[in-house]
């Protein structure tokens, strides 16, 4: 209900505050009070009349006055001012101003209302004649009755858009916007025939009725102004026809009668043309009125900020309605990239203004790239991208449906993928699910196969049962895509117990129709069926193995038999299976005989591994058939196509024996009987050196002469001997027992093509095995226990040396021995030892080693006169050897150490005493260090 207020001239006793008889409040609603009245209403009530004026009031020609403002309270106030020719006292003009004031209520409904008058004069009272103020019982009324405001049904705003000039009104909707905002003090308003009151209510209120709810509120409207220093705080004033120029310090002039516009600029309007010309569509165009004023105020309720009255505000009030509302051509608000972007930036910044239906529709602008298969620019992807994860779920909806659709163009795929891995764990299920269906297809299409695999895999397990098979459909028919295979194979084995009986079945007609190629993907593929059929039913396993057996039967009609090759060359199901009906029922059949043959091919133990596995099943065969299985098997071993050596022979033998123990006794025995004597033996003895060639394997002699003592023919071979006296020598070496080293090695250096792998594979094994049994015989190893293993060490690099190139590198072994001694001698060391002292010790007992073993082979009546003559030629080094040891340790002291170490006086010993005296030693003197004296 709105408060009522009237103020006139009245007799004093109808006057509420100044008790006189003049111009008072008379009659008001309870709750407006003389502050109320002085602080609100006092402007407007105590506007005077003009001379000009209250001759027209008198002649009865004055047309009533409206004003439309608000209180400081924010209440909305309107007031009605009627001009009287005669008051009361019969001699005066007068008037009657009736006010009404609006609480927030009434205040929304009427400025809120998108089809009702702002102002509407029927609710005023204009006759002041039925408050009988001239009764002599009249009083002053404080509890007038509130009023209903009644809003009416505004007319069409197409009338003021027929009526007057287009750019004139343009001006002045720019002037009106301006002033709301406050950039413009005052907008006078000259109409034609102003002075009628009712033209410019008329006008005022259409006017209004193109602003939105906000605007209207810094709006206040008064319909007729004769003298521009009245209703100073209004902002729209309709001027009367005589008053003069108004200087633009007060405000901006529209004229309408001359079309002349004072206090606005061209390039101001011109600058906001866009809003301009917008507010001036909407007085021909009612629904997009009524459309946009619903927006305005419900996008300003949400986001305040929006109310805020400038130009950008409004601009992006009216930008964002224009591109969300659905009621403009989208070419036509966005014809460029620029614009779209101009647009996400305002729809970023102000989105939860609009609501859900305005934002799905507003980001369909993206729909023009994919319908256009053209790429999203940078600028507003990225814009897309940042608010995405943000948005409702209708507007993520159609962002998403642009990519998906984008995934099918070659335009910013990568990119577009991206997104969709970025947000994917957001989405619902009916997205995920055309998400999938996409990539689906871009998979297949050949479209970044490995990332799209690797994000079926991450996802896969989640995804609904109708998912699982598109994803696993399209993987199936792009399994012969080389560069994906491999992932396909492990997608396959990860999520099997996942796959759909449908998909299955599908997975297993691929396998049959993919292995008939025998190629690398076949090989895979029936590692996939052996590693799960037997998880599945038992009439789906007997109807593969249907498929399987006749695949194989089908291809024996054919010149190339691939499946029959790769299943030769596998284990498992598949093998077992076909295996199984070769020795059953395939025995008369050429494909017996050329299974075998593809069974001996390749790695031994994997060919051990076919043939036991086939022996298994064998329990059908007949005793001829086993026999002509066994020999087949022998026969293969025995062409090129199986490379075998010593110790692949012995694995498979010892395999053989184990793998074949729960098989018919006699069909393992026939076959161990058989391949021993015609595969193993002759292997055998036609390999037995190999246990030399192999430096990596230590221990090989003992292994093979373990396998010698379970099969006699092994040690009955002529080769076996040398094993033997290696085996010996190795003993030997360990007991540092040199003599009978030197022997063993003599004995070995007969065998001249084989002498130098022998001293090779010496050199790892047996040095390994001297320190290993050193280091096993005591855990802190006395000094006599470390000189014996120097000792056997050195003796066993001379015998190397021997058999590698028939010297004894003496020089060689000396300085490995220095090298060893002083390496034990710095861990053991204090810190102020005397380095030369060190090095004289050192270089005395690795001579003393060298010397023990010379001196070994100079008095030995085994070892041959080669040996001897070896140790004091000149490429052993023994010369190099006395050279440093005498002029370190000096003559005397040499001397010494040979008369001490050699045990008789042999050629040997005479050799070195002569090479010791011989040897030039320094020149010590002063006159020599001082002047460079010769030696």
């Amino acid at each position: 209900m709105a408060l009522q207020h009237f103020y006139s001239r009245v007799p004093a006793r109808v006057s509420m505050f100044n008790k006189t008889d003049s111009f008072d409040t008379f009659a008001c609603s309870k709750g407006i009070d003389l502050e109320f009245y002085e602080n609100e209403l006092a402007a407007v009530c105590e506007c005077k009349p003009t001379p000009d004026e209250s001759v027209l009031i008198r002649d009865g020609k004055l047309p009533p006055l409206y004003c439309h403002y608000y209180c400081k309270n924010g209440d909305l106030a309107q007031s009605c001012v009627s001009f009287i020719p005669s008051d009361f006292t019969g001699e005066r003009s007068s008037y009657l101003v009736h006010t009404l004031i609006m609480n927030e209520d009434e205040k929304g409904s009427i400025i809120g209302d998108t089809d009702s008058m702002i102002l509407t004069p029927e609710m005023f009272e204009t006759d002041i004649s039925g408050f009988k103020i001239a009764s002599a019982r009249s009083r002053a009324n404080a509890k007038y009755p509130e009023k209903e405001y009644e809003p009416k049904k505004a007319e069409s705003t197409e009338w003021m858009h027929n009526t007057y000039d287009s750019a004139t009104l343009k001006r002045l909707i720019y002037a009106t916007i301006s002033a709301a905002c406050g950039k413009t003090k005052s907008v006078f308003i000259r109409l034609p025939n102003n002075d009628d009151g009712a033209q410019s209510l008329r006008f005022l209120n259409t006017l209004l009725m193109i602003m939105p709810y906000h605007m209207r509120q810094a709006l206040p409207f008064v319909t007729r102004v004769s003298d521009i220093s009245k209703y100073q705080g209004f902002k729209l004033k309709c001027i009367t026809s005589d008053l003069s120029d108004i200087p633009s310090s007060k405000g901006a002039t529209v004229n309408f009668n001359t079309g002349l516009v004072v206090g606005i600029k061209d390039e101001d309007i011109a600058a906001n043309a866009y809003v301009v010309d917008f507010f001036y569509s909407m007085l021909h165009n009612d629904a997009v009125r009524r459309e946009f004023l619903l927006y305005a105020r419900n996008a300003v309720q949400s986001i305040p900020a929006l109310g805020t009255l400038n130009l950008n505000t409004i601009y992006s009030l009216v930008f964002l309605f224009r591109c969300s509302s659905g009621l403009f051509v989208e070419k036509t608000i966005l014809p460029t990239d620029d614009k779209i972007l101009e647009f996400f930036t305002v729809y970023e910044k102000y989105r939860k203004a609009l609501s859900d239906e305005y934002r799905i529709f507003s980001v369909k602008c993206l729909e023009r790239y994919s319908k256009g298969k053209i790429q999203i620019p940078k600028n507003i992807y990225t814009k897309v991208c940042r608010i995405y994860t943000q948005e409702i779920p209708g507007v993520k909806r159609v962002i998403m449906s642009v990519v998906i659709d984008l995934m099918h163009t070659d335009a910013m795929r990568d990119k577009l993928f991206a997104f969709i891995k970025t947000n994917y764990y957001r989405e619902d299920e009916q997205t995920r699910a055309k998400i999938n269906k996409c990539l689906c297809q871009v998979f297949y299409g050949g479209f970044l196969q490995p990332q799209i695999l690797e994000f079926f895999d991450e996802h896969f397990a989640q995804e609904p049962m109708t998912t699982q098979n598109d994803i696993a459909d399209r993987l199936l028919l792009a399994i012969r895509t080389k560069s994906i295979q491999g992932k396909i194979i492990c997608f396959i084995n990860k999520y099997y117990d996942l796959l759909s009986s449908e998909i299955k079945k599908k997975l297993y007609n691929h396998i049959i129709a993919h292995i008939k190629e025998g190629d690398e993907l076949a090989k895979e593929l029936v590692a996939i069926v052996n590693a799960h059929i037997l998880k599945e039913p038992e009439d789906f396993v007997v109807a593969f193995n249907k498929k399987l057996i006749s695949t194989v039967n089908a291809e024996q009609g054919r010149s190339a038999h691939p499946v029959l090759i790769l299943l030769s060359e596998t284990s498992g199901h598949c093998s077992d299976l076909i295996a199984e009906k070769i020795f059953s029922s395939w025995t008369d059949k050429k494909i017996f005989a050329e299974y075998i043959k593809l069974m001996c091919k390749g790695n031994v133990g994997e060919i051990v591994d076919r043939i036991c596995s086939a022996l298994s099943k064998a329990t059908k065969m007949d005793s001829d058939t086993v026999s002509r299985f066994v020999d087949g098997v022998c026969t293969a071993f025995g062409t090129e196509s199986v490379k075998t050596d010593v110790f692949s022979m012995i694995d498979a033998q010892e395999k053989i024996n184990l793998r074949l123990s729960d098989v018919d006794e006699n069909i393992a025995t026939l076959f161990i009987n058989e391949f021993n004597e015609r595969v193993v033996v002759p292997v055998l003895k036609k390999r037995l050196y190999d246990v030399f060639k192999y430096t990596s394997r230590l221990n090989s002699v003992e292994l093979v002469m373990e396998y010698a003592e379970k099969t006699p023919q092994i040690a009955e071979m002529d080769q076996y001997s040398t094993l033997v006296t290696y085996y010996n020598f190795k003993n030997a070496a360990k007991a540092c027992d040199i003599e009978n080293m030197l022997v063993m090695c003599s004995h070995l250096g007969e065998l001249t093509y084989v002498k130098q792998s022998i001293g090779k594979y010496m050199l790892a094994d047996t040095v390994a095995y001297v320190k290993n049994s050193v280091s096993e015989a005591s855990e802190n190893a006395d000094a006599d226990n470390k000189s014996s293993e120097i000792l056997a060490v050195a003796a066993v690099k001379l015998c190397a040396s021997y058999l590698q190139s028939e010297t004894l590198s003496l020089g060689s072994v000396y300085d490995d021995i220095v090298d060893e001694l002083l390496q034990d001698a710095e861990i053991s060391a204090s810190e102020n030892s005397d380095a030369s002292v060190l090095s004289k010790t050192t270089a005395e007992e690795a001579i003393r080693i060298i010397l023990k073993i010379c001196d070994v082979i100079s008095v030995s009546d085994e070892l041959s006169q080669d040996i001897k003559k070896a140790i004091q030629s000149s490429e052993s080094g023994i010369f190099g050897i006395i050279n440093q040891y005498t002029v370190k340790l000096g003559k005397k002291k040499a001397l010494l150490i040979l008369k001490s170490t050699l045990t008789a006086q042999t050629e040997f010993a005479n050799f070195c005493e002569s090479a010791v005296k011989h040897v030039k030693m320094p020149n010590n003197s002063i006159f020599a260090k001082l002047f460079g004296g010769r030696q």
